[in-house]
């Protein structure tokens, strides 16, 4: 509402409690009249202007309360909107946070799982390996987006491709490594879920894209 509306408002406003506060005392002073002497000519053409006045008053001040209540919802309005469009952006913030993380992650674990079976099927490469691990750590900052079931799965994937890579590392023989790593990829572990690596890595794909790509 633009200021000069609300300054004249505010003006009726108070220029109305006055007329109404000096109609009030006119009636006051014509009923105190009229009940000391009668209602008598004077009384009665003096109390009609005088109502007549007071309801010009109260019809004012209702329309001075319209005019302040519209101002009060505008702006009460404009401040929820301003709220509402400040939580629509932080939300979009988390939600691309969140998408990213979980891609992140997934690709780590994609890399490291496909360099290691990689090695296994082809030729022992330690330096790749490497590089997977590398990539394991400058990904794990995203853990703090995803659910928790995520990023505990994500972490067991870790562990267990980490124990693989040393177990077979010190190996003497690349193609013995070749197929040790092999078998240590489908081994099973794990004390009640037993699971492997290869099933591992199966979960968290599966569980990222549900994320990525929702269902329509």
């Amino acid at each position: 509402m633009p200021r000069s509306r609300t300054k004249l408002a505010t003006a009726l406003f108070l220029t109305s409690i006055s007329l109404g506060a000096f109609a009030v005392a006119l009636i006051t002073i014509v009923l105190v009249s009229a009940i000391k002497n009668g209602f008598g000519a004077f009384q009665k053409a003096a109390i009609s202007p005088a109502l007549a006045l007071l309801g010009s008053c109260l019809a004012t001040l209702a329309s001075a309360y319209v005019v302040n209540l519209q101002k009060q919802v505008s702006e009460d309005l404009a401040a929820f909107t301003v709220q509402s469009n400040q939580q629509l952006e932080k939300l979009k913030v988390e939600l691309g946070s969140k998408q990213i993380a979980y891609r992140e992650l997934l690709a780590a674990a994609s890399v490291y799982y496909y360099t290691l079976r990689s090695s296994a099927r082809n030729r022992w490469d330690a330096s790749a390996i490497q590089e997977a691990e590398g990539g394991m750590i400058k990904a794990s900052h995203h853990l703090i987006y995803v659910e928790d079931d995520l990023a505990s799965g994500w972490q067991i994937f870790w562990q267990q491709a980490q124990y693989i890579f040393r177990e077979v590392r010190d190996d003497e023989s690349d193609r013995l490594k070749e197929q040790l790593l092999k078998d240590k990829i489908v081994q099973e572990f794990g004390a009640s879920d037993r699971a492997n690596l290869r099933d591992l890595h199966a979960q968290l794909e599966k569980a990222a894209k549900s994320v990525l790509r929702p269902q329509q």
